[in-house]
């Protein structure tokens, strides 16, 4: 029996002797702490693939801003030289060939836009003090969204051309007809004052006519959606969709056309 007691002695007294050695010829504090370090490294990980997303994002927006502001001072030079060239043949004889440059372009965010004038208008973080002033053209990559019609020293309030008053001359691209297009309160744009032989169809391309001294020549405006027949009217009306997107306007470009 005694016997019996000192080998069981002997079971407990060699694993903790082990023990002991592990401990004093190894550090395994680094054992014990492993399963809170793995779970601080998961959160650390996933706050910073949160910080990268949210980030992330900001700058893809920035990105697609500065893309957006690119392609529509392309718009602007585009228009500016066939403006020029049409202005060029009607004064070669007369030798009046000196055009004013247009002002650089001013990439403006939006501020504020109103439930109630969603359609019609918007204001954008650009004013007087960055040179801005009414009757400058507000444009996207896309193409025309309005005009400045009032400014303060900070902001502008920008008249888009899916509002009821907008009233921008425009051309039916390669149909040689004109109209006055004006927002009709959905979103859409209007074209009246079409000559009933225009032979308009959906698709069409809608540009700024050059006539009326707010745009020069060819700036887009739209495509036909739908033609009604002039019926007892003088003349069809034509429902054209807005080039730019309307429903998404983060940024705007500010240029004296």
């Amino acid at each position: 029996m005694k016997r019996f007691k000192i080998i069981r002695l002997a079971f407990i007294a060699v694993p903790v002797a082990v023990a002991a050695l592990l401990f004093h010829f190894f550090d395994l504090s680094g054992i014990t702490r492993a399963p809170a370090a793995a779970v601080n490294s998961i959160i650390a990980d996933a706050g910073d693939a949160l910080s990268y997303s949210v980030g992330g994002k900001s700058d893809a927006r920035r990105k697609l801003a500065e893309a957006d502001a690119e392609r529509a001072r392309l718009l602007i030079d585009l228009a500016q030289s066939r403006d020029a060239v049409r202005k060029l043949e009607a004064r070669l004889e007369t030798r009046e060939i000196d055009f004013a440059s247009a002002t650089a372009g001013i990439v403006a965010r939006v501020v504020v836009r109103d439930i109630g004038s969603w359609h019609k208008e918007v204001t954008v973080e650009a004013g007087a003090r960055d040179g801005v002033s009414p009757g400058f053209a507000a444009l996207t990559g896309d193409g025309l969204a309005g005009r400045v019609v009032s400014v303060t020293d900070s902001t502008a309030s920008v008249l888009l051309v899916t509002g009821a008053n907008s009233a921008t001359s425009v051309s039916i691209k390669n149909r040689g007809t004109f109209g006055i297009a004006r927002g009709d309160g959905s979103g859409m744009i209007r074209v009246d004052m079409l000559p009933t032989e225009a032979g308009i169809s959906p698709g069409d391309r809608v540009t700024t006519s050059g006539y009326g001294g707010n745009y020069p020549e060819g700036l887009p405006v739209g495509s036909v959606a739908r033609v009604a027949p002039a019926g007892k009217k003088l003349s069809p009306t034509v429902t054209v969709k807005p080039a730019v997107d309307m429903t998404n306007l983060y940024y705007l470009i500010l240029a004296k056309l």
